[in-house]
């Protein structure tokens, strides 16, 4: 698919009538992370967007998140699966629920994300550009290091981790204030609209979570729709909580990148792509040892058995039990 390559200048895009705003859902998936969770709930009072509404989706959380949420904010619209669906089964929960309640867009949020105060405002002048956009995505800055690039936008390279992420860690510029056509928007801080969804459907379950994202915009893109960065709109990301392996249970991210990779690939390419992502993989692998990370073998373990279990149709994402904090381990 050749890539589109239109650039808008902001000061050209709509202004925003804020009698008659398009009604914006948000919708935060959390699993065992209260406190973050409520951080980036308290964040949202900040928006200046007069018309969006909130629904949590929680993921089966064994810390009490649901009561302490409804403790905290009684009125806020809750969804409380009994056990962990994912990142795309949460997601999916919370955009029904959005489109059942007369969204106009629905907009995806980490829950370890706090949010700039116009970061719909800007999300949904960009979508109201052009009725062939499906997703609006934001930049995310570090929340540490507000001035640095966590993610802006993404590119399909089929290797060494299926896509190329722009902006990882570089200083915030006008380069990254642009408005363009995008391989795709980063997961943490995007907006859907309603008809895209009703056109391209839901999130794949089949993902669980990583890559999900990737696949989605590869299919609205096939459908002709636009999938449009907006530089902007920016979100600060705290970093994945879900995978960090400080908390008794954390979700074993290498191993889905690993697997999500192939199952993307087998998905929505040929052979020779898959060839060609296994050898990127090998590659990357190899120069992630060399570089001796802290955790990187056990790291390439995950990533390589979930690689396997993409090629062998196989998902042990339930089968993973998940071991205490080291400072535990170390006391026991």
């Amino acid at each position: 698919m050749n890539e589109i390559a239109t650039d808008t200048a902001l000061e050209e895009l709509p202004q925003i009538n804020h009698e008659t705003t398009p009604t914006v859902w948000v919708v935060i998936v959390t699993w065992n992370r209260a406190d973050a969770v409520i951080s980036c709930l308290i964040s949202l009072n900040a928006l200046t967007y007069p018309n969006f509404k909130v629904v949590v989706v929680d993921n089966g959380s064994t810390d009490g998140t649901v009561q302490k949420l409804r403790d905290i904010f009684p009125s806020l619209d809750i969804i409380a699966n009994s056990r962990n669906q994912g990142y795309t089964g949460g997601n999916n929960a919370g955009i029904e629920h959005a489109l059942r309640h007369g969204a106009a867009y629905v907009l995806i949020i980490n829950n370890d994300t706090r949010v700039h105060p116009r970061l719909i405002d800007e999300l949904v002048a960009v979508a109201e550009s052009d009725p062939r956009i499906a997703v609006v995505g934001g930049k995310a800055l570090w929340a540490h290091q507000p001035r640095r690039i966590w993610a802006a936008w993404c590119e399909l390279t089929y290797g060494p981790m299926l896509t190329r992420v722009y902006g990882r860690d570089a200083i915030d510029s006008p380069f990254y204030q642009q408005v363009r056509d995008v391989g795709q928007v980063v997961g943490c801080g995007y907006m859907w609209r309603r008809e895209a969804l009703e056109d391209v459907g839901l999130l794949d379950t089949s993902f669980f979570g990583y890559h999900e994202d990737v696949d989605w915009c590869y299919r609205a893109r096939c459908n002709g729709w636009r999938v449009v960065y907006a530089g902007n709109a920016i979100i600060y990301h705290t970093g994945s909580l879900s995978t960090d392996s400080q908390f008794r249970e954390s979700m074993p991210m290498m191993y889905f990148l690993g697997r999500n990779a192939v199952l993307f690939t087998k998905k929505h390419s040929n052979p020779w792509r898959l060839a060609q992502i296994t050898f990127a993989a090998a590659l990357g692998s190899l120069h992630r040892v060399w570089r001796g990370q802290p955790g990187a073998a056990r790291g390439e373990r995950l990533f390589w058995q979930g690689f396997r279990d993409g090629l062998a149709n196989r998902n042990r994402q339930t089968n993973f039990r998940f071991e205490p904090p080291a400072a535990e381990r170390s006391q026991a």
